[in-house]
């Protein structure tokens, strides 16, 4: 029971990540096009918009970390 119980643990945490990977694919492939939208709403510059992707992509993966 206790070797089920290792494995079961061992699979959920597994799904777990993949879920996770996921989520975090998901949201860096719209981080480009959030970027754009702050910038014709800001009226940012280009140099503007890509240090805003730049930023949103570290948050991303610091409060995603794995």
């Amino acid at each position: 029971m206790e070797c089920g119980r290792t494995l079961g643990i061992h699979i959920a945490r597994g799904r777990r990540q993949a879920d996770e990977l996921k989520k975090r694919d998901y949201i860096a492939k719209y981080i480009p096009k959030i970027s754009e939208a702050l910038q014709q709403i800001l009226e940012f510059d280009d140099k503007e918009r890509d240090r805003t992707t730049a930023q949103l992509t570290d948050i991303l993966n610091r409060s995603r970390n794995l």
